[in-house]
């Protein structure tokens, strides 16, 4: 078409005796051409590939959980910052193996975002775990005379709502939760002089931000072992870096090995319950919760005297909790020290039996006398159920040590046993 519009312009100047058309096609065309279809390129094949895109998303989506929707200038710095950034993001999360867990998507050819509500709605549209949107600022401005480009980085995640929680406390507290950490990461803009440092900077900051909102978001959506996953890959991180944001992933992976744990005690798996309880003490060395559960896991393992290491810890580091007292009572009654025994359960009437599961633990100690006939676990049943619990129980078991019991062997416990009868 380019070439019958020339011609026809040529033609008109035949009777100048000039062949127009073998200058043009000589000298013209090859600088004619290339600028046309140049022009072709950045306009329209731009726009058609991006029609494309919209096309194969909408109905080709592939899936994903995490978008970006950045505004930045592709000629300009801001261009090859984001680039950078996002390649980088990319590449930590396929080195932590989270890419099956963490899927991207860069929409900022396609959606860009004026404001939290718009950002919110697509979020739920495509429920989405995470949205990163905002924008570099002018690639004009400077500082001392240096270029800077500012980043301003807006996050959109999933806030759980319970019908239980009609005040939305778990919400704002997941809120506040992530602002503080935000606030903990706030070098977002990249000089010129010094683009590579600031670059790593912005990318490990975001990286670290994005998987801190994710794992927390995922816990409180029932999804605890994606959550206890992205936790365990970013403390790693962390821990290497001495990074101040490492307290609130390990206060969260504490929580996630709790529930663990308390699953593991639920199906009596012994195994699982154990090796969320060293999890919890790696981080935690002095935890009461899995220090307590430790020395029952060891117990139902290895047996008596692994679980008598922790119990004696415990006890030295929590002298007057109740729950500890239950535990060192029962261990001393396994090691025949059975005034001792006594004396742990006496404790309890001065420090009462808060945070005891009362019916699991006499359920125990009546398991434990079918398996070892230690005429003790009744005895130690049978006080529990006459302060704490059933006193009709309490008289079946305490009457049962009683006839049991070599008096002389269990002396204390005896005399104790006919007071209370």
């Amino acid at each position: 078409m380019i070439i019958e519009s020339l011609k026809i312009v040529c033609q008109s100047n035949e009777a100048s005796g000039i062949n127009w058309i073998d200058i043009i096609l000589r000298d013209w065309l090859p600088i004619l051409l290339p600028l046309f279809f140049g022009a072709l390129t950045i306009t329209f094949w731009k726009n058609i590939a991006l029609f494309f895109r919209k096309l194969k998303i909408k109905f080709f989506p592939t899936k994903f959980n995490v978008a970006l929707a950045v505004e930045f200038d592709k000629l300009m710095n801001s261009g090859k910052y984001y680039n950078e950034i996002r390649k980088n993001l990319l590449s930590i999360l396929d080195d932590l193996n989270l890419s099956g867990i963490i899927r991207i998507e860069d929409f900022s050819d396609i959606y860009l975002f004026s404001n939290k509500k718009e950002a919110e709605k697509y979020r739920e549209k495509k429920n989405l775990d995470l949205i990163i949107w905002g924008r570099f600022t002018s690639d004009e401005l400077k500082i001392n005379s240096r270029n800077i480009n500012k980043i301003n980085l807006k996050f959109t995640y999933v806030v759980p709502k319970f019908k239980q929680d009609k005040n939305n406390n778990i919400g704002r507290a997941i809120i506040s939760d992530i602002i503080s950490k935000i606030a903990l990461k706030n070098y977002w803009q990249i000089i010129e002089e010094q683009s590579f440092a600031d670059v790593e900077i912005v990318s490990n900051n975001l990286t670290d931000i994005s998987l801190y909102i994710i794992g927390l978001t995922l816990k409180f959506r029932g999804r605890l072992f994606d959550s206890m996953t992205i936790f365990e890959k970013l403390q790693q991180r962390l821990i290497i870096k001495n990074d101040n944001l490492l307290n609130g992933v390990n206060f969260h992976l504490i929580d996630v090995y709790t529930i663990f744990a308390i699953d593991g005690i639920n199906l009596e798996d012994f195994v699982k319950t154990k090796k969320f309880c060293d999890k919890i003490l790696a981080i935690d060395s002095v935890n009461k919760f899995a220090l307590c559960n430790l020395a029952l896991s060891e117990y139902r393992i290895n047996g008596f005297e692994k679980s008598r290491e922790v119990v004696d810890k415990a006890l030295k580091l929590y002298p007057r909790d109740s729950v500890v007292e239950i535990n060192v009572a029962f261990i001393r009654i396994l090691q025949a020290d059975y005034n001792n025994a006594l004396k742990h359960y006496y404790n309890l009437l001065n420090f009462g039996i808060n945070g005891v599961q009362l019916l699991l633990v006499i359920e125990f100690l009546c398991d434990e006398y079918e398996k070892t006939h230690e005429p003790a676990m009744l005895f130690a049943s049978g006080f529990l159920s006459h302060y704490w619990g059933d006193n009709e129980l309490a008289k079946i078991d305490l009457k049962k040590f009683l006839d049991e019991a070599d008096e002389e062997k269990y002396k204390k416990m005896y005399r104790f046993a006919k007071k209370l009868v």
